[in-house]
């Protein structure tokens, strides 16, 4: 008598059922809301990062991929944290899931940034990455120095307000199949209107960033 599998032993079967039954707790979590969804595809991302920055990230596993966001956003450090905080909140106040209030959120931080960015920085390094919108503002060339932070952040926005339309377009079918509805009015309906706002004002504020530094470069720059 040939032994069973692991996958055919009690075991190994309860294991499978068992993982099934995770998995499809997850996804009902994950898509009973957008905010869950966003959630996983933070966590995601953050894996991949973690992943990536192997094997410096092993010295500060939990703290790496945060600190290279921070980094990469140096020049407004105080922004992306209030940014993280306002996504936070935002399963609570509707208000911070407006794109167009969590731009100008970020842009008042963007000073703040600068002026602390020495103490919290090496001075050194932070000045290098720096250098261009401390040129910018003495210089008063206020419509570049806005397309400068428009540039890094326009592409968290679109990326998220393409999610929030992906995923409001996956549980309107969802539902239209469920409840045996099949007109465009009705599909339609079921994508709230900030989705639609945030991915207006997203690809706008792509168009008005990009657009400055076509005019600027006297070429078209589209990333």
């Amino acid at each position: 008598m040939q032994p069973k599998s692991p996958r055919q032993s009690p075991f190994g079967t309860n294991a499978w059922r068992l993982c099934q039954r995770a998995c499809c707790s997850l996804w009902h979590h994950v898509s009973a809301s957008d905010y869950n969804a966003k959630v996983l595809l933070l966590f995601i991302l953050y894996v991949v990062v973690l992943v990536c920055a192997l094997p410096e990230s092993i010295a500060y596993l939990v703290f790496i991929p945060f600190m290279k966001l921070v980094m990469y956003f140096a020049e407004n450090f105080i922004g992306i944290m209030v940014l993280f905080l306002a996504f936070i909140l935002s399963d609570r106040f509707k208000i911070l899931r407006h794109y167009m209030l969590l731009f100008l959120l970020y842009l008042a931080c963007a000073y703040p940034s600068l002026q602390l960015g020495g103490e919290i920085f090496p001075v050194q390094w932070f000045l290098g990455i720096a250098l261009e919108p401390l040129s910018l503002l003495k210089s008063s060339d206020y419509v570049m120095l806005f397309a400068y932070y428009g540039k890094g952040i326009v592409w968290v926005f679109l990326t998220f307000a393409v999610f929030d339309l992906v995923f409001a377009l996956l549980q309107s079918r969802n539902f239209l199949e469920k409840s045996s509805k099949s007109h465009s009015d009705k599909f339609k309906a079921k994508i709230p209107r900030l989705i639609y706002e945030n991915l207006t004002f997203a690809l706008v504020l792509y168009g008005a960033v990009f657009g400055i530094y076509s005019y600027d470069g006297g070429t078209i720059v589209l990333y």
